[in-house]
């Protein structure tokens, strides 16, 4: 396995992410996003988050994952827009001035933060999703259960948490088909370091 500079920083660990990534010879087609809450996990009040899927493909080969993004990592516009219905506008608005608030309806405010996603063009990097998902699944192959679910937050006595655990299992072996083991651990190792 290649060892990097663990001093390298962000940018520079994303950098190396995209250049493995584009050696890679992928094609990658993202979803439109999708305002959605989630309970499971650590995200215990209903998490609000806009959905992505990113499906990969080489060769004839492809697989398809999801990828969850929270809302406060959208750059919002400076104003509202037009293209919202009205109820997303008045969302965005207290948003846009109170950017730290807790909303109660946190599906419209999700849904609200994906129009504006796909309205802006705002979404996954396809590389460094990749990497999170080569880092999720190399964790899984290497831990038990009970250990994966602890070093995520997650009930070790929960079945959906356990379905998780072997869908990243899954994916693992999906990713190494497609881009080797050796470009897995690579990409995982990057990864750790954003």
């Amino acid at each position: 396995m290649t060892q990097y500079d663990e001093n390298m920083d962000f940018e520079q660990a994303a950098e190396e992410i995209q250049k493995l990534y584009d050696s890679f010879g992928l094609t990658c087609n993202v979803s439109p996003p999708a305002g959605k809450t989630m309970n499971i996990g650590t995200h215990k009040d209903d998490w609000p988050h806009v959905e992505f899927t990113l499906t990969y493909e080489k060769g004839g080969q492809k697989f398809s994952m999801p990828y969850s993004m929270g809302v406060g990592l959208f750059k919002l516009p400076a104003r509202t827009p037009f293209w919202m219905n009205e109820d997303q506008q008045n969302m965005l608005y207290n948003i846009q001035q109170n950017p730290r608030g807790q909303w109660k309806n946190k599906k419209l405010w999700a849904e609200t933060i994906a129009e504006v996603a796909r309205q802006t063009k705002q979404g996954p990097k396809p590389a460094e999703v990749l990497a999170a998902y080569c880092a999720d699944g190399l964790e899984a192959q290497e831990s038990a259960f009970e250990d994966w679910a602890g070093n995520f937050g997650y009930d070790a006595d929960s079945r959906k948490a356990e379905k998780i655990y072997n869908q990243c299992r899954e994916q693992y072996f999906n990713v190494i088909r497609l881009i080797g083991q050796e470009n897995v651990e690579r990409m995982a190792e990057l990864s750790r370091m954003l």
